[in-house]
């Protein structure tokens, strides 16, 4: 069921349902930069809207495989929807957004086509890391159930780089999702 409603999120047909109450009820924490989560476009990508303005956010060292929806020949890669369903599992309504030290003015200009802007990718995704409402890292958890790998565009020294590897190379040691 939650495939149907992910594929139906990621085409475009509407808001995220609010999530199922986590057992425990754990603490919600203040997000430093709150926004709306509209669309998950594929486990790295999410769509989100602030303050009326609706963009697209990368996750900051992270990639998951992808899901290919621009190319209808194609499949999704393994652990693609995995990576989505997780998403949408754990991102629920609102999340927030953080910035790596790289980035100034994450609501500045950007320049598409160009890559190293600190804050935006060549596409003009904003680059940020997604803080959920219950104080998790949404880059960090995907990297720790096997759903993702860490992304260093040309080699890049990141903020987080350090507590991601660590993630990653516990999901490989536990043989968590792609790492099975």
């Amino acid at each position: 069921m939650i495939r149907y409603l992910c594929l139906g999120l990621v085409v475009g047909c509407g808001a995220l349902p609010e999530p199922a109450p986590k057992p425990d009820g754990g603490p919600v924490v203040a997000l430093t930069e709150p926004v709306t989560l509209d669309q998950v476009i594929d486990g790295d990508t999410l769509q989100v809207r602030r303050q009326g303005q609706v963009f697209r956010v990368r996750l900051k060292g992270v990639n998951t495989p992808e899901m290919n929806f621009d190319d209808p020949g194609r499949s999704p890669e393994p652990f693609a929807q995995d990576a989505v369903d997780y998403v949408v599992m754990r991102a629920g309504i609102q999340v927030g957004l953080e910035w790596d030290s790289a980035c100034v003015d994450p609501f500045g200009a950007c320049q598409q086509g160009v890559d190293g802007q600190g804050c935006f990718d060549r596409y003009c995704r904003m680059l940020a890391y997604v803080r959920l409402v219950d104080g998790g890292d949404l880059g960090e958890e995907l990297l720790d159930e096997g759903f993702a790998q860490v992304y260093r565009f040309n080699n890049e020294l990141f903020d987080r780089l350090s507590v991601y590897l660590n993630a990653e190379d516990n999901a490989r040691q536990s043989r968590r999702g792609q790492w099975q």
